[in-house]
């Protein structure tokens, strides 16, 4: 029997920091690489899986962004105007003197790559202005950004998502018999077709459904979405892959929807996660360290900046508890920018706070490096499948106070405070409490380190492959 892992997700090698779902797709597929599985991915022209292999960057920038970068001030941190425009003007000169020494092709890509890292980060600017910082950071020249600077972006964020491999892509020869993991969110007609086809030709397809968010909580995605859901989970339901999923909670309401809904009955499998944040190469980043967190105290909330997350319940009560503190520590968000709006809105909501961070697009090392050296985390999330900032934050051995539903206390291992957003005491007697009482937050860590048992993503993996 042969095993393949889907990486249509992350094959583009982009060095964007992933989001949750493709930072699973990786790290089973570097585990199933070991396991002797191959790689493949979805070829839309194709219409058919090629071979793939995983991006050398994944979750972190390609070395020419980091020969341009190494020893200047990071670009990904919002900050006031003036500030943007002062450290644009210090790349710039640093670009200029760095280019005498690194060949020119080199650095005609670290330029071409500041220029897309300085629009596609600073995207809560009108294009105006990002056109102005990429001239003032010479990332490049205006007459090489065609006449428009918003449509280079479009044109840019296209051809980058269109990457492909540059093997020549030949159809996977699928065999009765083998084995094929689909792992990413994809809920493309012509994707779910192709599973559909091998599934009916003998081949295991093993198909992950994340969580039921779209059905149960269907005011955070839009409408169009939200259809598109609702085609490929029952499309999957009625056919004949075998269905995963990432918590009991999932489970049930993807049973529930299929009996309710379809009039059918179906068995869905739980592949508990593991944790998803760099365990290697912990390190303090320019923006980490101009926010001076370096041996300074912080909280930390890991998620992504969307409304789903809740960032803004925490703000509330940080609000109210910081005030009662002689010397509060710093609080310290960090995330994928899903939403540019949301995360100007919480930037607002926290203008009246002192050192209150917001980190965006944070790679792999920079996260770790927020796990490790945060006091306890917080994750007040309105719905997830799983809760990975949960399970990331126990395997550094540090408390967490969440939310009070079902997904997110299978991740705790009743290790983690929980509490109903609604009962806003509760929380904030917490939060007060740890931070207030060191020996309170001391006793409750220690009990995560002594009890917490890791699951890595070796054990995921091989859960995956014997369904």
């Amino acid at each position: 029997m042969r095993y393949f892992v889907d990486i249509s997700s992350v094959h583009a090698g982009s060095w964007e920091p992933p989001r949750g779902v493709t930072r699973l797709e990786y790290n089973v597929a570097r585990e199933a690489l070991a396991l002797g599985a191959e790689l493949v991915r979805f070829d839309e022209a194709l219409q058919g899986f090629v071979r793939a292999s995983l991006p050398a960057h994944f979750g972190r920038a390609p070395d020419p962004v980091k020969l341009l970068l190494t020893g200047s001030p990071t670009v990904r941190t919002p900050f006031l105007r003036r500030r943007i425009v002062k450290r644009a003007r210090a790349l710039g000169e640093f670009l200029a003197k760095g280019s005498i020494a690194a060949p020119e092709t080199d650095a005609e890509t670290a330029r071409r790559e500041l220029a897309w890292l300085l629009a596609h980060n600073y995207e809560f600017l009108p294009v105006t202005e990002r056109f102005e910082l990429a001239a003032l950071a010479q990332a490049l020249a205006p007459d090489q950004l065609c006449h428009d600077f918003n449509y280079w972006v479009m044109g840019e964020r296209e051809r980058r998502a269109s990457l492909k491999e540059s093997t020549p892509a030949e159809p996977i020869d699928f065999r009765f018999e083998d084995k094929l993991l689909s792992l990413g969110a994809i809920w493309k007609p012509t994707y779910v077709t192709s599973l559909e086809k091998l599934a009916l030709q003998g081949v295991t397809v093993i198909v992950l459904i994340h969580d039921m968010i779209p059905v149960t909580h269907p005011g955070f995605l839009p409408t169009e979405e939200l259809d598109r859901f609702k085609t490929y989970l029952e499309r999957m339901l009625k056919s004949d892959v075998l269905l995963t999923t990432t918590s009991q909670f999932s489970q049930k309401e993807i049973t529930r929807y299929c009996r309710e809904t379809l009039g059918l009955a179906r068995d869905v499998a739980v592949t508990p996660l593991a944790s998803s944040a760099s365990t290697n190469c912990a390190a303090a980043s320019a923006k980490i360290l101009d926010a001076s967190l370096q041996g300074s105290r912080f909280v930390l909330m890991a998620g992504s900046f969307e409304p789903r997350k809740n960032q803004k319940f925490l703000i509330e009560l940080w609000s109210s508890v910081a005030p009662r503190l002689g010397d509060p520590p710093a609080l310290v968000f960090a995330g994928g920018l899903a939403k540019a709006s949301y995360l100007k809105e919480l930037q607002r909501e926290a203008r009246d706070l002192d050192r209150v961070f917001f980190f965006f697009n944070v790679d792999d090392e920079e996260l770790a490096w927020l796990y490790e050296n945060c006091l306890f985390t917080v994750f007040p999330s309105e719905a997830e499948g799983w809760g990975l900032p949960i399970t990331e934050a126990l395997d550094r051995g540090k408390y967490c106070l969440a939310s009070d539903n079902t997904p997110l206390r299978e991740a705790d291992e009743q290790l983690v405070f929980h509490a109903a957003l609604q009962d806003r005491r509760a929380w904030m007697d917490e939060l007060y409490t740890l931070l207030s009482d060191p020996h309170a937050l001391e006793k409750r860590t220690k009990r995560v380190r002594e009890m917490h048992r890791t699951r890595t993503w070796a054990d995921v993996t091989r859960a995956m492959m014997a369904l």
